[in-house]
């Protein structure tokens, strides 16, 4: 009895697991850190969004790119002086600035390296060096007047910020309390 009830569940696991495409994966994201907690410590970079893009794989899923110009290297990491960001698909743990408005510019964090190359399977890959724009936690600040932060959290002098990012990180310094999951709908 139990070999017959077995082997149907077996297989409908199997053909679930197999059957899935991988665009119904979700992202899980361990923590979510603040900006000014962890992302501080990776390369900084003050950039501009100069165009959006989409790449294609052969199967019909989409990567999604964001090109920045680097307006300021926080951290002389030694970047090039134009990068593309890669955004939230619905499979990774990315953020997503896709829509941002070509003009604008923000803060963004590093924390991983350059990602070597693209599969062959993907037409319209960017060019320019790729990285992640890590989406669990906050990996970047928009900038808008000079200033980084707003809405929930105190604005700080981007100037003030470059200076000394720990210390004048918009977040940290919000006297109000920001729900970490406030955001996620």
């Amino acid at each position: 009895m139990k070999t017959t009830l077995f082997l149907p569940s077996l297989i409908f696991f199997i053909v679930l697991l197999v059957g899935t495409p991988a665009q119904l994966s979700a992202c899980s994201c361990g923590e979510f850190p603040t900006f000014c907690e962890r992302a501080v410590d990776h390369d900084k970079l003050l950039v501009r969004v100069i165009d959006h893009q989409i790449a294609t794989y052969t199967s019909g899923f989409e990567e999604f790119f964001t090109q920045v110009e680097i307006l300021m290297d926080l951290d002389q990491g030694g970047y090039a002086d134009t990068i593309s960001l890669v955004n939230q698909n619905g499979v990774n743990c990315n953020a997503d600035i896709f829509n941002w408005p070509l003009g604008d510019s923000l803060i963004v964090s590093i924390p991983f390296a350059e990602i070597a190359s693209w599969p062959e399977e993907l037409s319209n890959a960017p060019t320019h060096a790729s990285y992640d724009l890590v989406g669990c936690g906050t990996y970047f600040l928009a900038v808008e007047d000079g200033h980084l932060g707003g809405g929930e959290v105190e604005l700080v002098d981007l100037a003030a910020f470059i200076a000394d990012p720990f210390n004048n990180c918009p977040i940290l310094n919000s006297t109000e309390e920001v729900d970490p999951f406030g955001a996620v709908q």
